[in-house]
């Protein structure tokens, strides 16, 4: 049976560092998918850090935080929710057809994220997927700081911070404010094992 493992959370509070964790550990193959990994397939002119983009008003835009003077916040025109959807579907199809996958992080869009969960649920009632869904926050302060580490901050940490979890139900909820990376990892990788067998070569991690 494939394995979903979901990562959501702010930007700057470790979903990638988390995820590339989680793949080098695992004893099988976990592609890939997420929202960087789907910014990086769209065009030019659709794409929020495109100056003038012919295209900003349907796809992905970056808008002035109304609660934030100094952040950001991501708008999502009607073709930019058709790309998240299309996001979805290939990790659905992907754990439909055998294949384990890891997603590092969702595009902020309530009604297609809930569409996901839905049909991520009704997969595993079906037996073809065993589910996590892990949602990392962290205090303001904190999501500031690393923003302000990583070499193309966006200003996104806070604005994105505020909206609440992207998964309103998650598995596993871990605040990482004052957590190392490792400590984050461990705290995760314990709980995963003990869930999914398939990770550590078959046996199960009792917590």
């Amino acid at each position: 049976m494939a394995v979903c493992i979901v990562v959501n959370g702010p930007s700057a509070v470790g979903k990638s560092t988390l995820v590339t964790a989680i793949q080098d550990r695992a004893s099988v193959p976990l592609l890939r998918f997420g929202i960087d990994e789907l910014y990086r397939m769209v065009p030019a002119q659709w794409a929020g850090g495109t100056p003038d983009a012919a295209h900003a008003d349907v796809g992905f835009r970056y808008v002035p935080d109304e609660n934030d003077p100094t952040g950001r916040a991501i708008v999502n025109g009607r073709d930019a929710v058709e790309m998240l959807r299309a996001l979805q579907a290939g990790v659905l199809g992907m754990v439909r057809a055998g294949h384990h996958v890891i997603v590092d992080g969702q595009g902020y869009e309530p009604i297609v994220n809930a569409e996901f969960h839905d049909a991520l649920r009704a997969a595993a009632h079906d037996g073809a997927v065993e589910a996590s869904v892990i949602e990392l926050t962290a205090h303001d302060l904190d999501l500031i700081g690393r923003q302000e580490r990583h070499q193309r901050p966006a200003g996104l940490a806070v604005s994105q911070s505020r909206r609440g979890p992207i998964c309103p139900d998650p598995d596993l909820m871990l605040d990482t404010t004052g957590r190392s990376e490792s400590a984050v990892f461990n705290r995760v990788w314990c709980w995963l094992s003990g869930r999914h067998a398939a990770l550590t070569g078959g046996s199960r991690t009792n917590l």
